[in-house]
């Protein structure tokens, strides 16, 4: 066997040490599982996309990854396949992504590399919100939409769900107890801020698809936001 570092892009413009490149390597003893790490040489590196010559442009440091190309539980015909998957840097434009509570630590994203940049874009709102932290509810889960065989946004890691904000040194806001339902302009200052937070990333582009708890129940404690192509909805 040989021990090896995982590429990273975001300590490395080549994703490695000199002498080294990022290729796909499989782990000793367990041929199935395959990952993107730093071994000797230069004839097989990692090519970057164009957009992960964007994140890299705009400082946002990732680890490739490999897309999973498992399907949904029952239906084997589809196929939850990534477009340029990438383990994304926690800390975005200075804003911490922690997954699923406040107390928990930052933690790379598997996610997409489009989404990737929604995400920062997402990060620079909240930043110029004063927001430093921010609770998702996760991006990448293999399944389909309920009720029918169409993959959801998260299984083709291009959703992630908004659920909770924190203005640096002040209050938490969540979407659960915050936002004023069906009240397009709120008068505390989290429902404010979430309203803005929500708007601006769909006025700006940064997502297809915003649904909020005025969309509906399923939605009461968090932000869907998706990339899903040609769409363009916010409720």
């Amino acid at each position: 066997g040989l021990c090896t570092v995982r590429c990273d892009y975001g300590q490395s413009p080549t994703g490695c040490r000199p002498g080294y490149q990022c290729t796909t390597v499989s782990r000793f003893s367990e041929p199935g599982t395959v990952v993107y790490a730093c071994v000797p040489g230069d004839d097989h590196p990692f090519v970057l996309s164009a957009c992960h010559q964007e994140l890299l442009a705009r400082g946002v440091g990732f680890c490739p990854a490999l897309s999973p190309d498992e399907s949904p539980e029952g239906l084997p015909g589809v196929v939850c396949e990534i477009e340029d998957p990438i383990w994304i840097s926690p800390v975005l434009a200075g804003v911490a992504f922690r997954p699923m509570g406040i107390g928990e630590e930052p933690e790379a994203v598997f996610t997409a590399c489009p989404h990737g940049l929604a995400m920062l874009g997402a990060a620079e709102i909240l930043a110029g919100l004063g927001v430093n932290d921010v609770v998702h509810l996760g991006v990448y889960n293999c399944r389909v939409i309920a009720g029918t065989e169409t993959l959801s946004q998260h299984g083709l890691a291009m959703a992630i769900d908004y659920a909770l904000v924190q203005v640096e040194g002040g209050p938490l806001y969540s979407v659960l107890e915050d936002w004023e339902k069906n009240q397009p302009s709120p008068k505390t200052e989290g429902g404010k801020l979430l309203r803005a937070f929500a708007q601006t990333m769909f006025d700006q582009g940064v997502y297809n698809i915003i649904l909020t708890p005025d969309y509906n129940e399923a939605h009461a404690d968090h932000f869907h936001c998706d990339l899903t192509e040609g769409a363009h909805y916010f409720k």
